[in-house]
This record gives structure tokens, sequence and C-alpha cells, in this order.
């Protein structure tokens, strides 16, 4: 009786662990897709202010320019109706142990009718994590202004790396590891931000800047990287890491080193990374947020 019911804990056991591998990234990603679509829709509905603070997590971040708590910021703005924010996911991945994933698509702006101003547009990046309620919330947020509406195909991500890319050793461990990645980046970056997406970048990576469209792929972003001549000097304030060790992002101040201004850093970035087949931390998503124009 013990040896079948040892067989039938270990078949269970079994079981468990291939649902963990294979559904709950995939169940993960359809249920981030979904709350980014409620949120959306929740917007033009009851509005930017009560959408955002529903979505927020406790400690989520967005960028004024640098890192401030999301909620803070909106349950201080007036309640209005005289825009309208619509928005909606293109792409989207999230780790392989299902409670960390990011979303990503244009965005639109409509002044209201009694606002004689043109629409705006633009793309957000936004990182997600599962609360212990199991619901998405936003981790951080932010986004870039482009000066015309695109057309975006949309391509969600299975969320479900290779074995060896999965991290094995403990989380302190794997966040030093990602730390030393930002600073290998960093080094790079220096010289010129193209050196280090084609050093450190994911094949699909996506870069974002201020004004543009975001680039796809590696050889597209090192072009547009190039054709800026853009070289950075980057520090990291804080890191994040999946239990599953597979995916995580880094956020921090960077100085861009073509710029004169007696300021430090001219604004902050975001990065979030996603390990290869080999198990390395590759560069998928690098935006910057810079400074409001004075």
């Amino acid at each position: 009786m013990k040896f079948w019911t040892l067989i039938s804990l270990m078949t269970l056991l079994c079981a468990t662990r291939t649902v963990f591998g294979q559904n709950a990234p995939t169940n993960a990603l359809t249920t981030l897709v979904e709350t980014e679509k409620a949120f959306a829709a929740m917007s033009p509905e009851k509005g930017m202010k009560a959408a955002f603070l529903a979505y927020l997590a406790d400690d989520g971040v967005l960028f004024r320019p640098g890192p401030v708590n999301g909620k803070e910021v909106w349950r201080k703005r007036p309640d209005s109706t005289s825009m309208r924010l619509d928005w909606e996911p293109t792409f989207a991945d999230v780790a392989a142990s299902g409670e960390l994933g990011y979303t990503t698509g244009p965005w639109t702006l409509t002044p209201g009718p009694n606002l004689d101003q043109p629409p705006k547009y633009g793309f957000f990046v936004s990182v997600w994590k599962k609360q212990r309620d199991d619901q998405w919330k936003l981790a951080v947020d932010l986004g870039i202004e482009n000066p015309h509406p695109e057309k975006v195909e949309r391509t969600f991500a299975t969320g479900e790396p290779t074995a060896s890319s999965r991290g094995r050793g403990s989380m302190k461990t794997e966040l030093a590891r990602l730390l030393q990645a930002e600073q290998k980046l960093a080094r790079l970056a220096k010289a010129g931000s193209s050196a280090a997406v084609r050093e450190l970048g994911g094949e699909n990576i996506r870069v974002y800047r201020e004004g543009d469209v975001p680039s796809v792929g590696r050889d597209a972003s090192i072009a547009k990287l190039t054709s800026m001549n853009e070289k950075l000097k980057l520090q990291v304030e804080k890191r994040v890491v999946a239990a599953s060790r597979d995916l995580g992002y880094a956020y921090g101040k960077y100085d861009d080193l073509a710029r004169q201004s007696t300021e430090a850093f001219a604004g902050y970035f975001v990065h979030i990374w996603k390990k290869d087949s080999a198990g390395n931390w590759k560069l998928v998503l690098d935006i910057l947020n810079p400074p409001p124009t004075k």
C-alpha cells in the first residue's frame, strides 16, 4: 500500500513539474495580455486616474523623470475627462515561473473637444508582477512619444525558454550575475550604445528613444544607435529577477556623454533582460526616459 502511494505521489510530482514547465508560462502570458487589455479598456470608460490606481502595484514605479511611487502620483492628480488615453499591447512575454512579465505597444492621447490640441502618439513599456492574490499589477510603467501613429504587428512570446536558460543558483547569485551584465553594458555604452547592443543585445531586442518609433531586432537597433552616435554613462539603482531566473529587469540613471550639461545625469533607463539558450543574460528591451524639456 505504501509502495503504491509513493508511486502515486511521484507521478503527481512529475505531472506538477510538467504543468509548471509547460502550461504555467502560457497561461500566465494569456492572463497578462488579458490584464493589459482590461487596464486599457478601463481608461476611456472610467478615466486614466481610476485605471492606473486600479492596476498599479502598491510599490509600482513611474518615472517623473526619476522613479516615484505611481499610486502617490495618481492620487494627487485631479479627476479629468478632458483627455482620453487609449493603448493596446502588441508584444508581451513572461518568465517561466509565470510571476514576472512585460508588455509594450502603441498609445494615443486624444484631447477633449474643448481643447484645441492635436492627438499625441507613442509607445509604452510596462513591467508586471503577480501579487499574493495571483493578480497582475504594474511594477514599472513608462513610455516614449513619437510624432505619428504606427501600425504594429501583434506578437506575443510563448514565455517558455529552453531548460538551460533557467537559473539553478540562488537568487542572490542571479542578481549578482544580472549586475555583472549591467556593468559590462555600462562599460561598452561609454564607447557607444551600438557596441553595447552588438555585444549584449538579444536577437529581437527592442530599443525605445524619445521622438522615434522603437527599433526591433539587433541589426535595426545597432543601425539606429549608430546613426544617433549615442554614448551613455549608466548607473544601476534597482534589479529584479524572476523566480525562474530567466527574466529580469533593472533601472537607473543615465547621462548622455555627448550632451553639454552641468547636471549629473540626464534621465533614467529601464532594461529588460532574458537568458538565451546558453544561460547568458541578453538585453531584450532598452528604453530611456529623458528629463522634460525646459
